[in-house]
């Protein structure tokens, strides 16, 4: 068995040699001293020597250059810089690639290079860009039939001035539901945790809008994964609401931010006299639902019920 006074630099090389990934070695100026064989398969490079001495940095597209550079600045500051972006190889087939950068240094704490790793992540790259589509289409299909419910209640209506407030009323709740939909068009784009929310509450408000009361601060960003799971779990909250509590009762609604930075802890007061079909022996499919969804992303969720009502709370990793 190999222990570490046994093992010599050919030894570590041997090692880094059978590494699946694409495993590099750069001098002080990033520029390339060495690659294991399955790193040059991997960006089909038949040679070593077609690259050697050549700028590491050099080989990405431009637009990556900013974060190569970011990387570089941690990485002289002793930490293991990642970034995650598009890359041809040597054959000009696309790539995706996950890169850590760390600096190397001798026996006296001297910097002599850098070691570069290079995952190939296209595979997985290509299923999240799947699934963004399909999940474009399924929105782009529900605001289509959000906007043929309002026209058909409008037709319903007809002439009828009673009917007529009756439709205007719930083409606004309707609408709204709509416009909640539209902060998720861009996956990049943050999502602010009060705008959403009050998007989501907004088409449930009774006669009496002072049923939610919004203790959230403004400015509070959401990234796509943990606001499609707030979304999940506000609409669900007050659907239940609306069948069995507060909403549908007159009752009041509170939403407190409990968070600290990097965290959302997010807290859900109802005040209202549930039904039997409302309480624990009664859960739903829809809250089964929440507690899958916010555990895949490393969340918590859950409720207590109270004799004056339910408390429900969702916990989830922010990042950075």
């Amino acid at each position: 068995m190999l222990t570490r006074a046994s093992l010599t630099a050919s030894d570590l090389a041997r090692v880094l040699e059978q590494s699946t990934d694409c495993v590099k070695l750069l001098d002080c100026n990033g520029n390339l001293i060495w690659m294991n064989a399955n790193g040059l398969c991997a960006m089909e490079i038949d040679s070593f020597t077609q690259i050697a001495d050549m700028r590491w940095a050099g080989l990405w597209p431009d637009v990556l250059q900013p974060d190569i550079e970011n990387a570089f600045r941690s990485a002289r500051a002793g930490e293991t810089a990642r970034f995650r972006g598009a890359c041809p190889t040597a054959k000009n087939d696309p790539r995706w690639w996950e890169v850590s950068i760390t600096q190397v240094c001798d026996d006296a704490g001297r910097p002599i290079g850098f070691l570069s790793i290079s995952r190939d992540v296209t595979q997985a790259e290509n299923d999240r860009e799947a699934l963004r589509v399909m999940i474009g289409e399924m929105r782009h299909r529900l605001r289509n039939s959000y906007t043929i419910v309002c026209s058909l209640l409008r037709r319903f209506a007809g002439h009828n001035p009673q009917l007529g407030e009756f439709v205007a009323d719930m083409e606004l709740r309707i609408m709204a539901l709509a416009r909640a939909q539209s902060l998720f068009d861009d996956d990049a784009t943050p999502a602010d945790l009060r705008e959403l929310i009050e998007m989501l509450v907004t088409p449930f408000y009774g006669a009496a809008e002072d049923c939610f009361t919004l203790d959230i601060p403004p400015g509070l960003a959401l990234d796509r994964r943990a606001a499609d799971a707030v979304a999940l779990v506000i609409g669900e909250l007050c659907v239940n609401s609306a069948k069995y509590g507060a909403v549908s009762q007159g009752g009041r609604i509170g939403l407190h931010w409990r968070g600290s930075p990097g965290e959302l802890r997010l807290e859900w007061v109802e005040h209202a006299s549930l039904p039997a079909s409302a309480l624990p022996g009664g859960r739903g499919q829809g809250l089964r639902l929440i507690g899958r969804i916010v555990k895949t992303c490393a969340g918590t969720f859950n409720m207590q019920w109270r004799a004056d009502g339910v408390t429900a709370a969702i916990f989830l990793p922010l990042s950075a």
